[in-house]
């Protein structure tokens, strides 16, 4: 059975046009939040970037190799320059640091694991759209009808649905949820950046 990471889809939007919410600027918002954070954990995986550069290449942020990281929009290509560089980077010896050196390294991979992996969510939302469908409202005696709301992965990505349609739409709460993974990846990726280059002083070049 496959493990189930926290980036995955929630596992209630594999129910195909389940309840979205009442209101649609909830909803907008949290898009907007969530897009925004985003943003904000493309920009320090620059700063992991440079941390992990060898002293020449770090002389400058106009420097060839800032800007040819700067230039990679694509987060599988980020990621995998960034491992890369870390294979570098930790190939030396870090002297009484090297216990702390190794477990570093050992936390970058599952950490550009959560990166590839919440881009997928990201992709999903900014590459989506709002949705409105009009239907009864069940909990109530009367059953009026009434508007609901929910963001759908695009139709442009027809190859990931397996039926033509997409598999599941997203409410404001997920997308808030999906906001504050953003923000702690975020936050781990500065820690991890932080790290290494405090780890730069014992790095022993033979």
């Amino acid at each position: 059975m496959a493990r189930h990471e926290p980036w995955a889809r929630p596992e209630i939007s594999a129910i195909p046009n389940r309840p979205g919410d009442r209101e649609a600027e909830p909803l907008y918002a949290a898009l907007g939040h969530a897009v925004s954070d985003w943003e904000g954990v493309n920009a320090v995986t620059a700063a992991l970037h440079h941390a992990l550069l060898l002293d020449d290449d770090r002389d400058s942020f106009e420097s060839a190799e800032v800007e040819a990281f700067g230039g990679l929009n694509n987060v599988h290509q980020r990621a995998k320059k960034l491992s890369d560089l870390s294979k570098q980077f930790f190939v030396a010896a870090f002297g009484d640091q090297q216990d702390e050196a190794d477990e570093t390294c050992k936390e970058i991979a599952p950490l550009l694991a959560a990166y590839r992996g919440w881009a997928e969510r990201r992709n999903d939302l900014a590459h989506g759209y709002v949705t409105r469908a009009d239907g009864p409202d069940y909990d109530q005696e009367d059953q009026p009808i009434v508007a609901t709301y929910a963001l759908c992965p695009s139709y442009a990505r027809i190859p990931k649905w397996p039926h033509g349609e997409p598999d599941c739409n997203y409410v404001a709460e997920d997308i808030a949820s999906f906001a504050t993974a953003f923000r702690a990846l975020d936050m781990e990726i500065e820690a991890m950046a932080s790290r290494i280059e405090d780890l730069r002083a014992y790095r022993l070049v033979t």
